[in-house]
C-alpha cells in the first residue's frame, strides 16, 4: 500500500496557470474548511476552493471532484457540505467523491488519494487556495506523492463568480451528533503531528508491516 501511495516522481509540481496545455485531470482534491452554521454559508476560503474546483470542472479540466474533510472544528462534516454546494452549482453528483475522515490538510491529500486510487484515477491534482497549496506542498516535501498542485487563480474566481459568494445550503443533514472538536480530543503536539502527516504515515507503516510481523511469529 505504501509503495502504491508514494510511487510518484514529483515532490511539488505546480501547473502554471499560463499553460494552456494543462492536462485533463481524472480528479481534483478540494481540502475542507469548517462550516459554522446550519445554513452552510460559504466563507472566503470556501469560495476560493469550491468555485475554483467548479471552474476546472465546468471547463473540462477535471472529470471528477474529491471533497475532503470530516467534522473537525465544527459539528458539520466539511466534505458533505461542500458536496451539497457543488451539486447546487451544477456538478453531476456522479462526479463528486466524498472523503470524510481527514482532520488535517495533509490527511485531505492522503485519504483522497486512496479514494482516487480505488476509483482508478491516474491524474490527480490538489485544487485549493494558493496559500494552502504552498503549505501542503511544504508539509509533504519529504514524500513523493503522485499528485499535482493547481492553486486557485484568484482573479478568475473573483471576477467570474463573485455574485454567488456567500451562497447557502441546508447543512443540517451533514451535522454529527455528540460532536467533540479536535482541540478537545487532542493536545496541541498531537494535532501538529497530524498536520505534518506523521500520524497517517505511522499508521500506514504499521499496517504495511503487520503481515510480516504476523508471519514471523508462526
Amino acid at each position: 500500500m505504501m509503495v502504491m501511495l508514494f510511487s510518484g516522481c514529483n515532490l511539488y509540481h505546480e501547473i502554471s496557470l499560463e499553460n494552456t496545455q494543462r492536462p485533463v485531470y481524472d480528479a481534483v482534491i478540494v481540502p475542507g474548511f469548517p462550516f459554522e452554521d446550519e445554513d452552510g454559508a460559504l466563507t472566503g476560503f470556501h469560495n476560493m476552493r469550491l468555485f475554483w474546483a467548479y471552474h476546472l470542472y465546468k471547463n473540462g479540466e477535471t472529470r471528477n471532484i474529491i471533497v475532503s474533510g470530516g467534522a473537525v472544528h465544527s459539528p458539520f462534516v466539511e466534505a458533505e457540505v461542500m458536496a451539497m454546494h457543488l451539486r447546487d452549482m451544477g456538478v453531476d453528483p456522479r462526479d463528486i467523491y466524498i472523503e470524510n475522515r481527514a482532520e488535517h490538510s495533509t490527511e485531505n491529500v492522503f485519504y483522497s488519494l486512496e479514494i482516487a486510487r480505488n476509483a482508478g484515477f491516474k491524474k490527480v491534482a490538489v485544487a485549493t487556495d494558493p496559500w494552502q497549496s504552498r503549505m501542503i506542498s511544504f508539509l509533504l516535501r519529504k514524500t513523493d506523492l503522485e499528485v499535482d498542485y493547481l492553486p486557485a487563480d484568484v482573479a478568475t474566481v473573483g471576477s467570474e463568480y463573485w455574485r454567488a459568494f456567500g451562497r447557502k445550503v441546508d447543512a443540517r443533514p451533514a451535522m454529527v451528533s455528540n460532536f467533540v472538536p479536535l482541540k478537545e480530543r487532542e493536545e496541541r503536539t498531537e494535532r501538529m503531528r497530524g498536520t505534518k502527516g506523521e500520524k497517517y504515515l505511522l499508521r500506514l507503516k504499521e499496517e504495511h508491516e503487520a503481515p510480516s510481523a504476523t508471519s514471523a511469529t508462526r
